[in-house]
């Protein structure tokens, strides 16, 4: 595979990440029917292959969107809405005897201000020193909180936008401004960004109807690109609007390259920020993690 062909393939998961060391990905999927309720599975694969399947956590809601958080192998956390529409957190726990653990948090299923919309979408992201989750409330309006040292910490200074009710969205951290991408009315991919602590800035929209999308930022440059997946085609686009067909589905859950693939930019997953959506999901993918800094992800 190259690297749109994998983007592709995460992107067909309702949520995903990839090892700290590049050589693999971790694909979330529900499994399970009506009558014996569904699980949270994550399928690990080095490319198109499958190395295992390992359960996450069960109970949880048929269509639920997934956020996928990894600072490495060892430290990995996964949100989720359980079947009641309550926020749900499972953490991994790594072990030497075999592929390790996933351990539900029941605490966080527990608080009353997590309750999630029943058509809600959830997110997640690092900061500098702790991770974020937002989700849509019952009431349509979008939650925060915070993990701390003693629990969850809802926030309200971090929510610049309204997000329709039931789109995919996300909120990202760079150089201490936030970045919000989401799906709006008629399913056009919209982007905001405002300063830490002031008012929202322009929103804009950067492209028609998708079904789901990734967002790459590139450290070094400063560069936002975005990777569309409609009509089974990946897109790329850049911030000039500049457009090019990467790879184009061919059933079976495989894509193949279009003339022009080869020749395209990398996508910058390992690293550096990728973020991605779809009608049923929203997540970070990978995610920049500064190597030295504390570990972010707690278990309690």
């Amino acid at each position: 595979m190259n690297e749109a062909q994998r983007l592709a393939t995460r992107l067909s998961a309702i949520g995903d990440a990839v090892s700290d060391q590049g050589n693999r990905f971790y694909l979330l999927q529900v499994a399970g029917d009506e009558q014996d309720g569904y699980d949270l599975i994550e399928q690990v694969k080095p490319d198109s292959d499958l190395i295992s399947e390992t359960l996450v956590a069960s109970g949880v809601r048929k269509q639920t969107s997934a956020a996928y958080l990894l600072e490495s192998d060892d430290d990995r956390i996964v949100f989720y809405a359980d079947e009641f529409n309550n926020l749900g957190a499972a953490t991994y726990k790594p072990s030497d005897a075999d592929q390790g653990e996933w351990l539900v948090d029941e605490a966080l299923s527990s608080l009353d201000f997590a309750s999630v919309h029943p058509s809600g979408k959830i997110s997640a992201c690092f900061t500098k020193d702790t991770l974020l989750v937002f989700f849509q409330k019952p009431d349509g309006s979008m939650g925060c909180l915070e993990q701390t040292r003693d629990g969850w910490t809802p926030l309200k200074t971090v929510l610049p936008a309204t997000v329709p009710v039931g789109s995919p969205h996300y909120r990202l951290v760079v150089d201490e401004k936030l970045q919000l991408f989401y799906i709006g009315d008629g399913g056009s991919l919209r982007y905001l960004c405002r300063d830490l602590g002031e008012a929202p800035g322009k929103d804009t929209a950067l492209c028609g109807a998708v079904s789901r999308f990734a967002v790459g930022y590139e450290t070094e440059k400063g560069v936002l690109t975005a990777y569309v997946l409609a009509g089974g085609v990946l897109v790329s686009l850049g911030e000039n609007g500049d457009r090019q067909d990467l790879v184009r589905a061919t059933g079976g859950g495989k894509f193949a390259p279009v003339a022009s693939a080869e020749r395209c930019v990398h996508i910058h997953i390992n690293g550096n920020f990728v973020i991605r959506g779809s009608q049923n999901s929203f997540n970070l993918g990978g995610g920049y993690i500064q190597k030295g800094s504390r570990r972010r992800i707690r278990r309690y």
